[in-house]
């Protein structure tokens, strides 16, 4: 039977139009849920934000995501603070550019966090922080890994965490370590017609 797409799911097109495919994050209406923050119940999902080379990053529909491999954190889904926040900064990086080029090069580029990937989200934090753009640039699975790691507050010791470079990591290579590396990240079906029905 098919279930409502949550806020913060990963949406992950499988490589077929895309090369190495396409990541979008599914977000939702914290405000009007009510109750105390943290124990609710997580929104459903109410569009997307992703990144492409015709409009950088933006909101679409759900219908966006027609096809796509849904990926939901379980502690996320019992945190909605966390998720809001990562809700929020997926939400600030709407109007941030798509670049081809960054897109094109990440996959020969090794994929792991490093002392690199946390000099980007410091700088990114303290953009944040002050109102400034966050980002230069980005492509599709950087928006969705650096809304979740800033989100998360770069703590890497968190279930959500995910343990890759959003700027050297395909849509394939996270999908990849979905399914292989992380405990707290599950494949829950996929999306048809704006809702996930199972593989």
């Amino acid at each position: 039977m098919p279930s409502q797409i949550k806020a913060c799911d990963i949406l992950i097109v499988p490589g077929v139009l895309y090369v190495g495919g396409h990541s979008l994050i599914a977000t939702g209406n914290f405000k009007n849920i009510g109750g105390r923050a943290g124990n609710d119940t997580m929104p459903n999902g109410q569009g997307v934000v992703h990144a492409n080379n015709q409009k950088g990053a933006h909101e679409a529909q759900l219908s966006a995501a027609d096809g796509a491999l849904v990926y939901r954190s379980n502690s996320l889904q019992a945190d909605r603070i966390k998720a809001e926040r990562i809700n929020d900064i997926a939400m600030k990086l709407c109007g941030t550019p798509y670049e081809i080029t960054r897109a094109a090069l990440a996959g020969i580029h090794f994929n792991t966090t490093s002392d690199d990937t946390f000099d980007r989200l410091i700088k990114y934090s303290v953009n944040l922080r002050h109102g400034d753009k966050i980002m230069g640039s980005l492509y599709c699975s950087e928006l969705v890994i650096v809304s979740v790691q800033l989100g998360l507050e770069m703590d890497e010791k968190d279930r959500a965490w995910i343990k890759l470079d959003g700027k050297t990591t395909w849509p394939s290579t996270l999908r990849s370590w979905f399914d292989t590396d992380s405990t707290d990240w599950q494949l829950v079906g996929r999306v048809q017609d704006s809702m996930v029905v199972s593989i």
